[in-house]
């Protein structure tokens, strides 16, 4: 058990110090390259979760309605443009048709809540392009998220110190007396 403490330990302070690494990296690194790595992320996100419904549209493409299909196809043009062409305007138009095109989906779906289930992560990246597509604060927004990173991790490395290790090792203790009363 004790070892399962200095695992648990040495896990604790991993997590930490990988969570301040990426707060100071949030806090040093320039806003415009974050910026940039910020939306190739999102560009993959954005194709990534409309692979399966294009997939899917594939494989029924002449059962169902073209325009799912057309609409499908605009969100991953919309996902490739975000990686390669990343201007503050254009980030605004994207994120207005990644609002748009999955509630037209949504409106003429029979079933509309599991279309809004399935659509859900395309409309946060387009409500996300649109806070941050301008980028005037953008500097401020990663230094805020930087530190507030730090003092989570912080947090959470006392917090671990004080109250969860020593619960463990009370249990590893009364483990061990109970193992040399059994000899």
């Amino acid at each position: 058990m004790l070892q399962e403490i200095k695992s648990d330990l040495l896990r604790i302070s991993i997590l930490s110090g990988l969570a301040c690494i990426l707060g100071i990296i949030l806090i040093v690194v320039p806003a415009d390259v974050l910026l940039w790595l910020c939306f190739v992320v999102l560009g993959l996100a954005v194709i990534l979760f409309s692979l399966p419904e294009f997939i899917h549209q594939i494989q029924y493409f002449g059962e169902e309605p073209l325009y799912e299909f057309l609409l499908t196809c605009v969100v991953m043009a919309l996902g490739f443009a975000l990686i390669f062409w990343q201007e503050p305007v254009l980030m605004i138009i994207i994120g207005i048709l990644l609002i748009g095109i999955p509630l037209v989906k949504i409106f003429t779906c029979n079933a509309k809540m599991a279309m809004f289930r399935t659509q859900l992560p395309i409309l946060i990246l387009g409500v996300t392009l649109i806070l941050v597509g301008p980028g005037k604060l953008v500097n401020i927004l990663f230094d805020v998220a930087g530190w507030l990173i730090i003092c989570l991790a912080l947090v959470y490395f006392v917090y671990s110190l004080i109250f969860l290790l020593p619960k463990k090792k009370s249990h590893a203790i009364q483990r061990e007396k109970k193992n040399i009363g059994d000899e």
